[in-house]
């Protein structure tokens, strides 16, 4: 277990259901951390693959779902997320089990 709040870092994205709390760190996260504040503990639930980000997290008992992506990135090395393609793929597991698995992707380019 580890302390994230000692870390440094800010919650950019949460969502909870009873005493667990999902949530990132930092403006654009790799990593998805699990806190049940009951236990008074937090750990990293899942970390995305190099390049990709965390762009959104919820959970509902002991299911967890995350949304990994990339957005075209230009020149300068800032997203584009209005007129770039995403990369995208919608991750879930089971506090119960720890068996992360992907439940669908897609590439969309810009309309």
């Amino acid at each position: 277990m580890m302390d994230v709040v000692a870390g440094g870092g800010h919650v950019t994205r949460y969502a909870q259901s009873g005493s667990r709390i999902v949530f990132t760190l930092d403006r654009h996260p790799r990593q998805v951390y699990v806190a049940d504040l009951d236990l008074g503990a937090a750990t990293v639930l899942a970390i995305a693959p190099e390049g990709q980000e965390v762009l959104g997290v919820d959970i509902s008992g002991d299911r967890v779902a995350w949304l990994e992506g990339r957005y075209e990135w230009h020149e300068d090395r800032v997203p584009c997320p209005r007129s770039g393609s995403l990369t995208w793929r919608l991750m879930t597991t089971d506090l119960a089990n720890d068996d992360p698995r992907e439940v669908t992707s897609s590439a969309v380019a810009p309309s």
